[in-house]
Parts: C-alpha cells; structure tokens; sequence
C-alpha cells in the first residue's frame, strides 16, 4: 500500500476520479497534494466538476486536513454543498434524522424552542407526488452552517471545530454546538442506549465548545466593551433568529455566563430592567431573563453542565 501511494496518480480523467477519491477515503492527503498530474489552486468546480466528490467524501469521512484544505483555497463550498448534497449525507447513518425537514424539527426541539431551524419547502407536483426542490438549487447559502450541524450530529469533533472557524458568528455557532449536545447527552442518559464512548464525545463537545465561545468573547469584550454587548444580544438569522445570551440561559451553560463581558452586561441591561431607548416589553423580558440566570446560577452542578 505504501509503494502504490508513493507513485504518481493516473492522467486520464476518470483514474484521476477514482484514485482521488480512494485518496480522500484512505485520509491520504498529502499523495493528492503532491500529486504532479493535478493543479490543486485551480478548486474550480465548473472546470473540475467531479471536486464535489471528493470534498463530500472528505466531509463524510470527517477527514479535516483535506475540508480546511479547501476551505482556505476558497473552494466554492456553497455550490458544491447543495441542499440535495446536505440531505445525502444524513442518508450516511441512522442515529440521526435522515430528512432535512426531520432535522429542523430535531434540532429545535433539543434547544427547546430558543432556536428555528428553517429547511426547504416540500414542492408538489400535479400528481400531488412531493419534490424537495430547493435541494437542488445551485448554491446553498447556509452550507457552512448546514454541515457544522451535521457534524455536530454525527459526533464528529475535529471536523466540528474545523467548520467552526470559518463561520458567522462564532460565539453563537459554539453556544448551538453546547446546547445540541447537552440535550443529546440527556437523552442518552435517560434511555440507557448509548455506551460510555458517547457519553465521553458529548461531554468533550460541551467542553471543546464552552471554551472556544469564552475564548472568542474574552477576546472580543478586551478589545471593544460594547461591541462586544452588542454581538451577546443581536438575533442572528444563521442561527435561528436568537442570541449568544439567549442561548447560553437556554442550555445553562454557567461558565459562559460567568465571563466578564455576560456579568457585566447582565448589571447593566437586566438589573435595570431595560434601556432608555428599550420599548416595555423588552424590559420585562430582560427582567425574566436576569431572574432565571440567578435561579440556574444558584443551582448545584451535576456531571453533564
């Protein structure tokens, strides 16, 4: 194996294909890389067509040197991630919802109702058959979005923080990660199905997520307080038309909550109860909210938190 994979892969198209593909499978990253037959700076999807292949089965394999790979070349992954490309890879196993609309419900579910979803539209046709049409579309806006959450599901950790870095909002990205995984340790725990090596990747994802959400937002509050109050309370579409704060109460993430930017903000906007410039209702839902961070604050740790 070590002499086939030390020698020059094949010029004609469809070898390249096949052994590229073998290549990614294997996690043989740096034979594709050297590989003289093929320019690797031209991730060109409308000249390369078949790259799709190999980056879905990168992904799939949760092979992360050869995802950032093309991620940091620029590698057009919003086209190369249609939904269509999305839904096939929750065909890949069965511990997890296997229809996209499936795993919006899932999903909003386990962060209890802090967070929507949305996923394409079923489409009919004139036989009343159902066609998700939206999953062929050309480019997939949320992909990036789309296969963190993925990842997430599929407990895959490296690929999870790899996704993460390149995406929006990063904070919220790894309060999501934390949520989805606390209630899907919970879940294990009351039902007994899982082993002792599910239980210990959620808890590692709670804890790989916890401290790169307080690492971004220490960063972020050092540089700019108010900017900084700013990103913890705005609604993001991405991430379900919530907040980092909001999201952090939701799982009762206390450690996120314990940083100076969340205690600091918590003194000024939920212990006054609201802004000047704040309409009534938003006071009082603040003043909901800094009752519930006191109530969880007060509350004892437990093994999952």
């Amino acid at each position: 194996m070590k002499d086939t994979f030390s020698s020059p892969g094949p010029k004609n198209y469809m070898g390249k294909v096949h052994f590229y593909k073998l290549c990614t499978e294997l996690n043989k990253f740096n034979v594709l890389l050297n590989d003289e037959h093929f320019n690797w700076k031209e991730l060109n999807l409308k000249v390369n067509p078949w790259l799709t292949r190999i980056i879905f089965e990168a992904v799939k394999q949760g092979q992360v040197d050869f995802v950032e790979f093309f991620i940091k070349e620029n590698f057009d992954m919003e086209s190369a991630f249609s939904q269509q490309k999305v839904h096939e890879l929750y065909q890949t196993k069965r511990d997890y919802p296997r229809k996209l609309s499936d795993v919006a419900s899932f999903v909003n579910k386990l962060l209890g109702g802090s967070y929507h979803m949305s996923c394409p539209k079923l489409l009919k046709d004139d036989s009343g058959r159902d066609h998700q049409e939206m999953y062929y579309s050309e480019k997939n806006k949320t992909a990036m979005r789309d296969l963190f959450i993925w990842s997430i599901l599929a407990k895959k950790v490296e690929l999870s923080k790899v996704l993460w870095r390149y995406l929006d909002h990063q904070t919220a990205a790894a309060m999501f990660a934390y949520g989805i995984a606390k209630s899907l340790l919970a879940d294990l725990k009351s039902s007994k199905a899982g082993s002792r090596t599910d239980e210990s990747k959620l808890k590692n994802y709670m804890g790989e997520f916890t401290s790169l959400a307080c690492k971004t937002i220490n960063s972020s509050y050092k540089k700019d307080e108010q900017r900084t109050f700013d990103l913890l309370r705005l609604q993001m579409s991405k991430w379900g038309e919530t907040s980092c704060v909001r999201l952090a109460l939701d799982s009762h993430n206390k450690k996120f909550l314990s940083t100076p930017a969340c205690q600091k903000l918590c003194t000024q906007l939920w212990w006054w109860g609201q802004e000047v410039d704040s309409p009534p209702t938003q006071g009082i839902q603040r003043r909901n909210e800094k009752r519930r961070a006191n109530e969880m604050m007060a509350e004892p740790e437990t093994d999952n938190k």
